[in-house]
């Protein structure tokens, strides 16, 4: 009687933690864009953030190898700069049971907004650099231009051959 009474009771206690296990909260990994890195953000359902989650990250066609891997922040933030475009995984893991698998595309589109804010800092930094220099954006020695009558009739002179040939070869 008492072996059966102790093997209800631990049914019962193995269906309870089943329960709360099935009941517990999921992992969520929410990615975003921001050119030139990829942010990714580790939360459970409750918004609690995974702090020190395990992340690795597959380039596109490498199911094996890393191609980085590391630890998230304490506000479950791992980021990673990608090198070429594709279907790139991460994998997210709280080494607690719970474990998130993304795939992220990385578009053309993701490196030329890259370009274009690396070419504006570049900018940037010859502006400051010329200006410590002493540059006040102007040019010592070169006078304003102006449109004279002689540069105009030494254009037409130059493209009227051009302008005769066109009209008139079939």
């Amino acid at each position: 009687m008492t072996r059966r009474l102790l093997a209800v009771a631990g049914l019962v206690l193995a269906a309870g933690f089943g329960a709360a296990a099935a009941s517990g909260h999921g992992l969520d990994v929410e990615v975003r864009l921001h050119s030139p890195a990829v942010v990714l953000r580790a939360a459970y359902s409750g918004a609690e953030a995974v702090a020190y989650a395990a992340v690795k990250i597959y380039a596109p066609g490498a199911s094996t190898v890393e191609f980085q891997s590391g630890n998230a922040d304490a506000s479950g933030r791992f980021a990673f700069v990608p090198d070429h475009e594709g279907e790139w995984r991460a994998v997210v893991d709280d080494e607690l049971g719970h474990r998130e698998e993304r795939l992220i595309s990385i578009g053309r589109d993701f490196f030329a907004a890259g370009l274009v804010l690396r070419g504006w800092k570049r900018a940037r930094a010859v502006q400051s650099a010329m200006e410590a220099r002493g540059f006040d954006g102007s040019f010592p020695g070169l006078r304003p231009s102006c449109l004279r009558p002689r540069d105009v009739l030494a254009a037409a002179a130059f493209l009227a051959p051009f302008v005769a040939v066109r009209m008139f070869r079939p």
